[in-house]
């Protein structure tokens, strides 16, 4: 049961064991009845609240075994302390380590097919590498001989200009030729009518200058002859020369013929061999070519191979997963071979015994957590209210008096049906040592206005306060009053509460007051 203390004066010591009247409301009301009143605000008072509280733990945790086995060493005891992942049995599990070691070789045989399948992806890449790089060379081969039938194709065609050339030069040389003949027989026509001027010329000058010796002629008749002289030699002279320029230029014109000749020979040779040449290189090229249709086949089956052994390796690595699955499966369960603390605490009970087979499940030891302890306490609404708005919250261990400063951490959202409370946690705010299940009183300075139990009422909806309201008794309920404890008012402070005849007046009775 709760209980609280005035802070101001112990004004109800023997209110807890007191009775409070309870008046039947179903009589024919009397007549006005002669009552005395007090406002409220003259009777409230702040006081200081405490209710039942204890230390709970946050963990009292049954360990259990995870494992069919047989139980093989006790590691702890009751009364034990013991730290998170401390041993506090082991248990048989030889067949696990075994399937164990069976996992893991299966592991170590999947690897080892994984490093031969890499192996083999990495030749199978090389391969397709080579193989790229013949296909590569190939088709530089190919580009080099279809380089090397366009220049010989290109030497062929300027080959066969050349010897077109040389073809026209021919027919020109040839008609110089015959242009030089023509004029070399023009000019042989012409010598020996010049030669027979020149020597008529020749001898009439002769003539002349005997005449003129003997002074038969006159000087110009000599001259004359003298000019007709020097005439007729420059015809012969020159009719001698063009005949020679002729012969000359028909033997220069013959010997270009015999030039151009050699050089239209020497054409058709070279356009032979570039023919020739053109007839290799297409061969090359088409040698090239079917070195890249090869190079590309095996480029082919290459890349098929390292397909193949790509898809080989993702099936290992599939296998490898499953192989790794199963190993950490068997870790897993050798790892629930020993029975090990969740948390740091101390052992309490112990149900399992050396050599016993345990069971899954099935309870090992009781562990408790005896730190980080918090305090719990059931109150009221009322009270809740009150709490936040008061001072420091202590708790007061029984027995010793030990006083521990808490704070508020929850409040659980689930009012008890039969008292009306909700449960409040609270955290410690130093060190102790108080053990788990301590009892004692959560205390705290109220601020809200509380009334003495001594002026509570019950009447048939529960406990409440007589009002005077307009020449009448009023009850106003009090929603989570106590018996024996002072309730929380939230009236106004000139509201009149009924003294005097406060047991005796009904509600709804009318009322006369005594000044």
């Amino acid at each position: 049961m709760k209980s609280v203390r005035i802070t101001t004066l112990m004004f109800f010591a023997v209110w807890a064991s007191a009775a409070i009247p309870v008046v039947a409301e179903d009589s024919p009301l009397p007549d006005a009845l002669s009552v005395s009143v007090k406002t409220i605000g003259s009777v409230v008072m702040p006081v200081e609240r405490d209710v039942e509280a204890k230390l709970v733990s946050p963990n009292d945790t049954p360990v259990s075994s995870e494992l069919a086995a047989r139980v093989v060493e006790i590691a702890a005891d009751v009364g034990d302390q013991v730290n998170q992942g401390d041993v506090l049995a082991r248990l048989d599990c030889r067949d696990f380590e075994v399937r164990l070691r069976q996992a893991k070789a299966g592991v170590a045989t999947v690897k080892a097919r994984i490093d031969a399948a890499a192996a083999r992806v990495g030749a199978a890449e090389s391969r397709v590498g080579a193989a790229q790089s013949r296909v590569d060379a190939a088709v530089s081969r190919v580009n080099a001989a279809v380089s090397r039938v366009k220049a010989a194709e290109a030497g062929v065609q300027a080959a066969t200009a050349r010897m077109q050339a040389v073809g026209t030069g021919i027919n020109t040389a040839k008609s110089r030729v015959n242009t030089a003949k023509a004029q070399a027989a023009a000019a042989k026509a012409r010598i020996p009518s010049a030669q027979a001027q020149f020597k008529l010329a020749q001898a009439e000058l002769n003539r002349n200058r005997k005449l003129r010796n003997n002074k038969l002629v006159p000087v110009n008749a000599l001259d004359q002859a003298q000019a007709a002289f020097d005439s007729a030699q420059s015809s012969l002279s020159a009719a001698q020369a063009d005949f020679a320029a002729a012969q000359a230029a028909v033997s220069t014109a013959n010997e270009e013929i015999n030039t151009a000749g050699a050089n239209l020979q020497a054409g058709k040779a070279e356009v032979a061999s570039g023919k020739a040449n053109v007839d290799t290189a297409r061969a090359e090229l088409g040698t090239s070519k079917a070195g890249v249709g090869s190079a590309k086949a095996d480029l082919g089956t290459a890349k098929a191979e390292m397909e193949g052994s790509r898809a080989d390796l993702l099936t290992v690595k599939t296998e490898l997963g499953n192989a790794l699955a199963q190993q950490e499966a068997a870790e897993v369960v050798v790892g629930r071979c020993q029975i090990t603390a969740p948390f740091t605490g101390q052992v309490t009970q112990r149900q399992v015994q050396l050599g016993q087979l345990s069971s899954p499940g099935a309870p090992a030891f009781q562990l408790l957590q005896h730190r980080g302890l918090e305090v719990t306490a059931r109150l009221s609404a009322d009270e809740i209210r009150d709490q936040e708005q008061g001072e420091k919250v202590r708790f007061v261990a029984g027995g010793d008096g030990q006083e521990l400063i808490v704070k508020r951490r929850a409040v659980v959202a689930q009012v008890a049906s039969d008292s009306g409370t909700q449960e409040v946690r609270y955290t410690i705010q130093h060190e102790h040592q108080l053990p788990v299940g301590k009892t004692g009183r959560l205390r705290w300075q109220g601020k809200l206005p509380a009334i003495s139990p001594d002026w509570l009422l019950r009447r048939e909806d529960g406990l409440g306060l007589m009002l005077a309201v307009d020449g009448k008794a009023e009850f106003y309920r009090l929603e989570h009053a106590r018996e024996g404890q002072p309730a929380l008012v939230d009236l106004p402070a000139d509201t009149l509460l009924i003294d005097a005849n406060r047991f005796r007046v009904r509600n709804g009775q009318k009322i006369r007051i005594d000044e």
